[in-house]
């Protein structure tokens, strides 16, 4: 589903989505810290589905506002993939950016760190606030400060790229369903399965 494609360059790659209460992706903090980087040649795509928070305009960012016809396609272009997530429920971009061969930059809290193994690509949280709304009950929101992503930014203009690329695709692929120990996808399904009979 989620098909490899070595990445060899520097372009950062953002999904928002529809964004989520509170900006849970952070895309205030990560197009900020962008916006300070001194290099003139660094690049980024921000994909959105409705709007864009914190947009600032800058030549180096193109904003892309549209629905993609399959995951993947979230996917399809950039190099390094940003996702320093205050909170997800499952983490699944990550692992899914992963398995397209993008290294990925997130945030060192649950669940997202228990996909991206790789410290150098963990950004720790400045802050902590609980959020609770009408359908989530007392979640941690971690904040990312802007000068901490700027910094891991710069660190990945540098990268080789292609070296990373092939680890977050091995990654990915000792997490998939087939690899996961216990089978997962077989609990999942016969979970389904005696739901939809009861």
């Amino acid at each position: 589903m989620f098909p490899f494609r070595e990445r060899t360059g520097h372009v950062f790659l953002m999904n928002i989505g529809y964004g989520g209460p509170q900006d849970r992706r952070q895309a205030e903090t990560v197009i900020k810290a962008f916006c300070s980087l001194t290099d003139p040649n660094a690049r980024m795509i921000v994909n959105s589905q409705v709007n864009f928070p914190g947009r600032i305009d800058d030549p180096r960012i193109e904003y892309r506002l549209q629905n993609f016809p399959e995951p993947k396609d979230c996917y399809a272009d950039g190099d390094i993939y940003l996702s320093p997530t205050a909170y997800d429920g499952y983490g699944r971009p990550v692992l899914e950016a992963m398995a397209c061969g993008l290294p990925c930059l997130t945030t060192d809290a649950d669940p997202m760190n228990l996909f991206q193994h790789d410290h150098d690509f963990l950004v720790e949280p400045s802050g902590f606030e609980r959020m609770t709304e009408s359908w989530i009950e007392d979640t941690i929101y971690n904040r990312v400060s802007i000068e901490d992503v700027k910094k891991k930014m710069e660190w990945l203009l540098t990268i080789d790229t292609a070296k990373y690329s092939e680890r977050a695709r091995k990654q990915a692929e000792v997490q998939s369903w087939e690899s996961a120990e216990p089978d997962y996808k077989a609990i999942w399904l016969q979970t389904l399965e005696e739901l939809c009979s009861a």
